[in-house]
């Protein structure tokens, strides 16, 4: 890969693109992708995950790493977690027990 190929793999637009043609039956989208993720590790919060992107969605694996690295994942994402709620206290969006009620309306 030259310099030029690598810059454009890099720049949002080529990856939106690449990121559609994974949907539609391309070769898989392997860079980390906006997920949403509920476990009892990672509560109802959208972050970015090492997935794949194919015909049949987004899938992703759990983080792996040190001690540290997980330490600093789990407190960043307490930090988007009590981000969520605020919003949700503010009434910007729907309490987590409704977000299923949300799926089935189309824009």
């Amino acid at each position: 890969m030259n310099c030029v190929d690598a810059l454009l793999s890099k720049a949002p637009a080529y990856l939106s693109v690449e990121m559609i043609r994974s949907v539609m039956g391309g070769e898989p989208f392997r860079f980390p992708v906006g997920t949403y993720v509920s476990t009892d590790k990672y509560n109802h919060i959208m972050m970015a995950m090492d997935t794949t992107l194919d015909t049949t969605g987004a899938h992703y694996t759990m983080p792996q790493g040190t001690a540290e690295d997980l330490l600093s994942l789990m407190l960043a994402t307490n930090t988007c977690s009590k981000m969520r709620d605020e919003l949700v206290t503010l009434n910007i969006v729907p309490a987590i027990s409704e977000w299923n009620k949300n799926q089935s309306k189309t824009l």
